[in-house]
């Protein structure tokens, strides 16, 4: 989560165990670095499968956009960080890589559009039918599906205007929608898996991070990838399936044509 205070405070990784039924022996911290927390606890919980410290775990992402505000309960901002923009939000820094590529507002439209038709075609298929959990809501509502994936409008998307700064390029429909959610991934040791008769349904390989300045933060999965692939012992062109995170739509194109990826991948 980006920021784990209220609802997802109170150390919820050890909440979240408690109300799920795990003995109370088992533990649970917090990860915290906002987009890529979840990818953090995967990463964390890997390494220490990897190290011997544990033989399974959770990693688990949540996030409650309508109850915590952007920045937290609290911000309180360093005056010479301000002055240098650190503090920029994710939408300004999506137009400057749409800049940088020179990436226009059709090609961003085209791509979301893009996103939801795949999206919809694999919920139609049944590919996720086995990664699904239905929620109930407070005895009032039952919550079946991801309400994100929806038929494009393409009408309204080209009619919206700049969502982030004036005569941009980047509007609410290129951009990730404010929501609340949760995954979890299990995490075992080759011998846990073996003894409780789990299928493996894939194996890290490696994990990496990397840092980029700020005003450009949509960009890093392009160095982290480099670093993880080279801890692999592979290339791009080995790699049969990418899943890249859109943030924004610019964000995305920007990694795909700067990194040179095939989207059909």
């Amino acid at each position: 989560m980006a920021f784990p205070e209220g609802p997802q405070g109170m150390n919820i990784g050890k909440t979240i165990g408690v109300l799920g039924g795990l003995p109370e022996d088992s533990t649970g911290k917090v990860v915290n670095r906002f987009c890529g927390s979840s990818m953090d606890a995967v990463h964390q919980v890997s390494t220490a499968v990897d190290c011997g410290d544990i033989d399974v775990g959770l990693a688990v992402g949540v996030e409650d956009m309508f109850s915590v505000p952007m920045g937290g309960f609290a911000p309180d901002f360093h005056p010479e960080l301000a002055e240098q923009e650190y503090y920029i939000g994710m939408g300004e820094t999506a137009e400057n890589l749409a800049k940088d590529l020179n990436i226009s507002r059709e090609d961003q439209e085209d791509f979301p559009i893009s996103s939801h038709e795949k999206a919809l075609k694999a919920y139609a298929d049944g590919n996720f039918d086995k990664e699904l959990l239905s929620i109930n809501v407070n005895d009032e509502v039952t919550v079946e599906n991801d309400e994100g994936p929806r038929e494009p409008d393409v009408e309204k998307i080209k009619s919206l205007d700049p969502a982030f700064i004036e005569g941009g390029t980047v509007t609410a429909a290129t951009s990730s929608p404010i929501s609340i959610g949760a995954a979890a991934v299990l995490i075992t040791s080759d011998t846990f898996a073996k003894d409780n008769n789990l299928k493996p349904r894939a194996e890290i390989s490696a994990r990496a991070v990397a840092g980029v300045h700020w005003n450009r933060r949509g960009m890093g999965p392009l160095p982290a990838t480099e670093k993880a692939l080279s801890k692999a012992g592979l290339k791009m062109d080995e790699v049969e399936t990418i899943e890249l995170n859109e943030a924004f739509a610019a964000q995305a194109l920007y990694v795909i044509r700067e990194g040179g990826w095939d989207k059909k991948r």
